[in-house]
């Protein structure tokens, strides 16, 4: 009797330990996975690698199909502003985002953009809308937040503010939209964003103070 229980006891130990480490590998995996699209959006648009995860995190939760309630997509939940924004200045105002395969088996058509929903013309997987694509969200996303971190830098005219400073005011601009932050600030020249504001982004301030240190 005693055998038996001992061996149970073995059984169910072994069972625990194993979904431990199978949910703390997946944890890793799902964190860590668009660690090298964060840092080369932070390298080409001179961003700290960790607020773009922050962000990553907090509003996107490392999902690449999230929608926000006001039509933030994808992984850095680009807001609808932002997508106007980086469309005017690099492609057209009336540019159309299409839809792309990310089936992983078929590398040479990985990517490839058709303009209609569907399947897939090749592989006939299920599409997904282009700004939802990790690559071209986060792109997208950081494009945005580079802007916005010029705009800041030169609303008192020198162009030389601090960019730990400029931070708070990004992220607001950012999720809050640049219109509210932008009247909340005059214009940005006040670099003390209002209690109320500051309290929407105390997440990814907070996360972006953890992340800053790992990467």
């Amino acid at each position: 009797m005693r055998m038996r229980l001992a061996i149970l006891i073995s059984i169910c130990v072994v069972i625990v330990a194993l979904s431990v480490v199978s949910f703390l590998t997946y944890e890793n995996w799902r964190t860590h996975r668009y660690d090298h699209l964060i840092m080369e959006a932070a390298v080409d648009h001179q961003l700290p690698p960790g607020l773009l995860k922050a962000i990553m995190d907090a509003r996107g939760h490392f999902n690449y199909y999230t929608m926000g309630e006001k039509g933030e997509v994808g992984l850095l939940q680009v807001p609808q502003e932002g997508v106007a924004e980086y469309k005017k200045a690099k492609l057209s105002p009336d540019y159309e985002f299409g839809y792309v395969c990310i089936n992983k088996a078929h590398p040479p058509h990985t990517g490839i953009k058709q303009n209609i929903r569907g399947p897939c013309n090749i592989c006939k997987s299920r599409l997904i809308p282009e700004m939802w694509y990790p690559r071209q969200n986060v792109e997208v996303g950081a494009w945005y937040l580079a802007k916005l971190k010029a705009d800041i830098e030169g609303a008192d005219g020198s162009g030389k503010r601090n960019l730990e400073d400029a931070i708070p005011l990004m992220v607001a601009a950012y999720c809050l939209t640049d219109k509210n932050v932008r009247a909340a600030t005059d214009n940005f020249r006040n670099p003390v964003l209002p209690p109320g504001l500051r309290n929407s982004i105390r997440d990814i301030l907070e996360k972006y103070e953890r992340y800053r240190q790992r990467l």
